[in-house]
């Protein structure tokens, strides 16, 4: 019996190339959530385009409305269950405690706004958003919003998704601005690496950035992620091992957190990574539009 908390849903979708990080992922987290992950043959997936492009990106959004659309029936509504449910890429991993985990996320739904529908990743900690495991709300103003973003994305096909959904923040389209909040930076996407977390903080692990020193000549290979995955796994349990041992060995623990930091030294240093950033966050965009913005949302 799970317990009865406002989070008991974790979604995600994988094709057959990528069902190795489903069944990961589900390893980890079916213990404490009710797991599913929507199948496919095979996403079609375009080369070297940012999680795999369009079509991938599409699929995702239609899940994400299935699942409202398909929970949101009048009896749920009339009920007013107060219900949210993880919607997440098949490349993150949770790190420490699942309770862990859910404490902060149950933290964030407490801490803000009612009108608050979705809670998404950080990109940078200065600007961005990231649609690679979100929170969201089973309630009809969260449909409206995934069901115009839906539109918006056959309207320009050849944008990526995340950066679709940036400008429609930084527009307050569909009154995004009111319904859309960010996570903590301790639920990480390794894209923020210059937040510089702290490893033994962290919650969650996002493998959304893979230095292009690592990249795969083929899109549909995971095992660039996998290799991510797992060294993130490796050093964070041992950490935390180290940290509450009581043959406690300042070596070992110290070697866990180079390690790390040269992990994030290496993306922070990655030619494509800046790239990425100043294509999609114009100086003008990351230093005016997305501060005010995060002024607005009260971010620190």
């Amino acid at each position: 019996m799970l317990p009865a908390t406002k989070i008991n849903e974790w979604w995600c979708c994988a094709d057959d190339n990528h069902e190795i990080l489903g069944r990961r992922l589900e390893e980890r987290v079916g213990s404490e959530f009710t797991f599913s992950c929507k199948r496919f043959v095979d996403f079609e997936a375009i080369s070297r385009r940012a999680a795999g492009g369009y079509p991938v990106q599409y699929k995702k959004v239609e899940c994400i409305i299935n699942i409202l659309a398909t929970k949101l029936t009048q009896s749920f509504i009339e009920n007013k269950k107060e219900e949210w449910f993880i919607w997440s890429d098949v490349d993150v991993q949770p790190l420490g405690s699942l309770k862990d985990l859910r404490s902060v996320l149950e933290a964030q739904i407490e801490n803000n706004s009612d009108s608050i529908d979705l809670f998404t990743q950080r990109e940078f900690d200065d600007c961005g958003i990231n649609l690679g495991f979100l929170l969201i709300r089973f309630r009809p103003t969260a449909l409206d919003l995934f069901l115009s973003f839906a539109h918006d994305m056959t309207q320009c096909k050849g944008m990526l998704d995340q950066k679709l959904f940036n400008q429609i923040l930084l527009n307050n389209k569909f009154e995004s601005q009111q319904k859309v909040r960010r996570l903590p930076s301790i639920i990480w996407a390794s894209s923020n690496a210059q937040s510089r977390p702290l490893l033994q903080n962290l919650v969650l692990h996002h493998a959304n950035f893979i230095p292009s020193s690592e990249w795969a000549s083929d899109s549909k290979d995971p095992q660039p992620k996998l290799n991510q995955l797992d060294f993130i796994a490796s050093i964070s349990s041992t950490k935390r091992h180290h940290s509450t041992s009581h043959n406690y060995d300042c070596k070992q623990d110290s070697d866990q957190e180079k390690a790390f930091f040269t992990f994030l030294n290496e993306i922070c240093q990655d030619p494509t990574l800046s790239a990425y950033r100043d294509r999609h966050f114009p100086f003008d965009i990351r230093s005016q539009q997305w501060p005010a913005l995060l002024l607005l949302w009260g971010e620190e």
